[in-house]
C-alpha cells in the first residue's frame, strides 16, 4: 500500500523556456508532485536517465506523478536508453493544450482561457505562431490562422490578436490549438515497469517514432495516443507514429486494458472524417494475460503487421473483449 498527497506543488525538475537541453546519465530517487517537466522548450535529450527508487533505500515510490512530462514543447523530444520504475503516473507524457474561447472582442481579438483546473498560469502562445480552431466535440480543425499578438492578462486566460480577419469558425465554446509548438518524438531502447497507470501518453502532429523498449507490467494501457477538448484539454491529432520492436509484458493488470489504445475524446463522429491518422504498429511483441491487444477509435492509415501476441499465465484472468477493437477506422491493414 502507498500513499501520497495528490495534490502535486513541485516537480523534481523544471525546464522552460529554453533550448537544446540534454541530461545524460541522471538518476533521479523521489519526486514530490511530477517529475521532471519540460514547458515550452525546443529540443530535450534524456539519455540514460534513471526515475526509480534507489535500491536498498526502503522506497518503492520514485514519482507522485509523471515522471518526463512534455508540454508545448517543440523540434525534437529524444528519450533514449532511461529507465522508470515506482511512478504513481505516467512515465512520459507528451501534449500540447487546448485553451477554449471564452470571449470575442475587437475585430480579429479574442480571449482564451486555461479550462483544467491545474493547467494554467503559462503563456501558451506567442506572436507568430499558427494556431488551429478544433471544434471540443469532433475534435476536427474548423479554421487556421496565425498570432499577431499574445498575451496573458490573468492567470486563467489570454488575449489573442489574428493576422487578418477572425475565421467565422472561430466562436465561443471552439478550442484553440497551438502548431507551432508541437515536437517530433523517438523513444528508444528504454524500459518502463512498475506504474500503476499508463506507459507513454503521446499527442503530438509531428512524427513519433517508439522503438526497441520494454513495457513491463504497466497498470493500464502502455502506450495511450488521445486527444481531448473536454477533460485534460491535451491537445492534439497525431499524424505520423511508428511503432516498432517493442516487448509489452503483462500489461493492463489493474483495468484489463490490453496494450495500444488510440482513443481521441470525440464525443460526435463525422462520417469519412477521422482524428488520428498514419498509425503503424509492425514487430512488436505482446505478451498478454488477457488476449486484448489493441483498440483504436477514429484513425485513417492503422497498419498492425508482423506482431506476435502470446497468452501468458500472470493473474489467470480472462477476458471477452476482442484481441482488436477499431471504432469508426478507415483503411486499415491487419496481417
Amino acid at each position: 500500500l502507498t500513499v501520497r498527497d495528490p495534490y502535486r506543488d513541485n516537480c523534481g525538475g523544471f525546464i522552460s523556456l529554453s533550448k537544446n537541453i540534454q541530461l545524460e546519465d541522471v538518476k533521479m530517487y523521489y519526486m514530490h508532485g511530477l517529475g521532471i517537466v519540460s514547458q515550452f522548450s525546443e529540443n530535450i535529450s534524456l539519455l540514460k536517465v534513471m526515475a526509480a527508487p534507489k535500491e536498498n533505500s526502503g522506497r518503492v515510490i520514485s514519482s507522485f506523478a509523471d515522471c518526463f512530462h512534455f508540454s508545448g514543447c517543440r523540434g525534437l523530444i529524444k528519450i533514449d536508453s532511461c529507465f522508470t520504475s515506482g511512478s504513481h503516473d505516467d512515465p512520459v507524457n507528451v501534449h500540447g493544450t487546448h485553451l477554449q474561447i471564452v470571449g470575442l472582442d475587437a475585430p480579429g481579438k479574442l480571449t482564451v482561457r486555461f479550462m483544467h483546473h491545474q493547467t494554467y498560469g503559462f503563456e501558451a502562445f506567442f506572436a507568430g505562431d499558427s494556431i488551429a480552431f478544433i471544434n471540443p466535440q469532433t475534435l476536427l480543425p474548423v479554421a487556421k490562422a496565425k498570432l499577431k499578438t499574445a498575451r496573458l492578462i490573468n492567470r486563467r486566460e489570454m488575449e489573442l490578436e489574428v493576422e487578418g480577419v477572425l475565421p467565422a469558425s472561430a466562436q465561443t465554446g471552439i478550442c484553440i490549438e497551438n502548431l507551432t509548438w508541437t515536437p517530433e518524438v523517438i523513444i528508444r531502447n528504454s524500459r518502463f515497469e512498475r506504474t500503476n497507470t499508463r506507459g507513454l501518453l503521446l499527442t503530438t502532429r509531428r512524427k513519433t517514432i517508439i522503438e526497441n523498449n520494454i513495457f513491463y507490467r504497466t497498470g493500464m494501457y502502455p502506450i495511450l495516443i488521445a486527444d481531448d477538448a473536454s477533460s485534460w484539454f491535451e491537445s492534439g491529432a497525431v499524424q505520423d507514429v511508428v511503432i516498432r520492436n517493442n516487448i509489452f509484458e503483462e500489461c493492463g493488470y489493474n483495468s484489463e486494458s490490453g496494450a495500444i489504445n488510440i482513443a481521441p475524446e470525440n464525443h460526435e463522429l463525422i462520417a469519412g472524417q477521422t482524428v488520428h491518422r498514419h498509425i503503424r504498429i509492425t514487430g512488436n511483441t505482446f505478451k498478454l494475460y488477457n488476449g486484448e491487444v489493441l483498440n483504436a477509435r477514429s484513425v485513417d492509415g492503422l497498419v498492425f503487421t508482423g506482431n506476435s501476441i502470446l497468452l501468458t499465465n500472470f493473474l489467470q484472468k480472462d477476458s471477452s473483449k476482442p484481441v482488436i477493437n477499431l471504432t469508426a477506422c478507415k483503411n486499415v491493414l491487419i496481417e
